[in-house]
């Protein structure tokens, strides 16, 4: 995959929406079964080509607000449910990205307004 030639290695997780959100109409049943074979393939295939990189989350609905979706985009209160489950997943699956280098890539650099004195 050209992503690997531009990256060393980088770890991908392939995120599905849950099926409870063909039952709120934001997807058909066909564009549900379709979507879910196609992510299901993709993953398969990066499999086949042994890239231990790749990681797939399928989403749940608890907790999660269907309501206000646009065009299948999630509204911004199923985001937080997403987010959650997406930090609940990497904290278990990928345990350095918590731990390791990237959360210093996103902490305030020395000297901002909003380090404590």
């Amino acid at each position: 995959m050209q992503i690997n030639e531009e990256y060393d290695t980088p770890e991908i997780i392939i995120q599905v929406f849950p099926l409870e959100v063909n039952f709120e109409g934001v997807l058909t049943p066909n564009a549900t079964t379709d979507y879910l074979q196609y992510m299901a393939a993709v993953y398969t295939a990066t499999q086949m080509e042994g890239m231990t990189n790749v990681h797939f989350l399928q989403l749940n609905a608890v907790g999660m607000n269907l309501d206000g979706w646009c065009a299948a985009h999630p509204s911004a209160a199923a985001d937080t449910t997403i987010a959650a489950q997406l930090t609940a997943y990497i904290e278990a699956v990928l345990p350095a990205w918590t731990t390791g280098t990237y959360p210093l890539a996103v902490e305030a650099p020395v000297g901002d307004s909003t380090e404590e004195a």
